[in-house]
């Protein structure tokens, strides 16, 4: 019973968001035009399986033990800032760890941090019941209370190079991505087209590759949301050959090419292959694990792109392009989990775990 628990935790706390597009200062938006299949025709390019190997039993620090982790960032002074599960926030460095909970901060003992960012200017984006921000001396909630924002479900957060806060705020076939410039500009990309019935679930997550911002819509027959600057949503889905039941986080590299590994997680089937997609925003790519299903993704200043399996989610691997390699960084343990991916400004790669912080040194 621990096992299937434990991973059912694990599928509430990656579940995610939605979109279409909407543009105003108040709650009440008008839809802007929008494009069904982006007027993409996408090539479709198989990958050969890489070769695989693995790393072997690998040396590991652990801190924050009693701590159900679920993100990690680093600001501009190399702090880590540490979200959990219904335990608030913590800051910490090699000097002192600070806690911000219910005793001295917004969060209550209910909330759940889904997502952290930070902006140029070292403010702390707060993902969880609503969009928190603290500026380092205090906080401030953003919510469909006293913002535009349609749900105060928040889960992905990304930032652009122009300051501007990227969110999901959505829940089952409501809200969608809005967009924050900080100070009192929203506006809404909803999930949803009027006109021409474009229905998602929920948004698996974001990702800004250059002037583009890149949204993947769970449980719809249009899997990949593309929100440019000339202000048009494009939907992309079967009509470009790709098949999916949900994207799961998307992540860009340097070369502002994205990835999108396949979640299964909701699906009453589970496919061997693909496993993840790579699009440049002309084609894609399918790449197929050798270890099966991705879950959660993240990429390095390397552009390693660093994964952990969908259900062995203890399990850490990476993929340069080359090959694919497998670190045992703990023993296979079903009441444990890999929940976040962060590198650190020394290079080293911090795991945000159900049971804290692993912290691995790889050459």
């Amino acid at each position: 019973m621990k096992k299937f628990a434990f991973i059912s935790i694990a599928l509430v706390i990656t579940a995610l968001i939605s979109c279409s597009e909407s543009d105003s200062d108040s709650s009440e938006s008008e839809l802007p035009e929008s494009e069904l299949d982006g007027g993409y025709k996408f090539d479709i390019i198989n990958e050969d399986v890489l070769p695989a190997r693995s790393y072997g039993s690998i040396s590991s620090s652990k801190m924050l033990e009693g701590f159900f982790v679920t993100s990690i960032k680093f600001d501009k002074s190399g702090n880590a800032w540490i979200g959990t599960f219904k335990q608030g926030v913590i800051k910490y460095n090699d000097r002192e760890t600070l806690f911000f909970d219910s005793s001295n901060s917004l969060f209550n003992d209910d909330m759940v941090i889904n997502s952290l960012a930070i902006d140029s200017k070292n403010n702390i984006w707060i993902g969880t019941n609503g969009l928190i921000k603290y500026d380092g001396k205090e906080f401030t909630l953003y919510n469909s209370g006293n913002t535009p924002i349609p749900e105060d479900y928040i889960h992905s957060i990304n930032i652009d190079k122009d300051d501007n806060i990227w969110f999901s705020s959505s829940r089952n076939m409501s809200g969608g991505v809005v967009k924050f410039d900080g100070n009192n500009k929203w506006v809404t990309h909803a999930y949803k087209d009027p006109k021409k019935g474009v229905e998602g679930c929920i948004i698996s997550g974001i990702a800004i590759a250059g002037d583009n911002v890149w949204a993947g819509i769970h449980a719809s027959d249009y899997y990949l949301m593309k929100i440019p600057n000339d202000g048009k949503t494009n939907y992309i889905g079967k009509n470009q050959g790709l098949e999916a039941y949900s994207l799961g986080d998307l992540c860009a590299d340097k070369k502002n090419n994205v990835y999108m590994p396949l979640d299964y997680s909701f699906s009453s089937e589970i496919y061997n292959s693909p496993h993840m997609y790579v699009t440049d925003g002309k084609s894609i790519r399918i790449i197929t694990c050798p270890y099966g299903e991705i879950g959660r993704i993240n990429i390095d200043s390397k552009d390693n792109v660093w994964c952990v399996r969908l259900f062995k989610s203890y399990d850490l691997l990476r993929y340069n392009g080359i090959e694919w390699v497998d670190f045992k960084i703990f023993p296979e343990d079903y009441n444990n989990a890999i929940f976040c991916i962060e590198e650190a400004p020394d290079g080293k790669i911090w795991l945000g775990t159900g049971k804290g912080v692993y912290i691995i040194d790889v050459k």
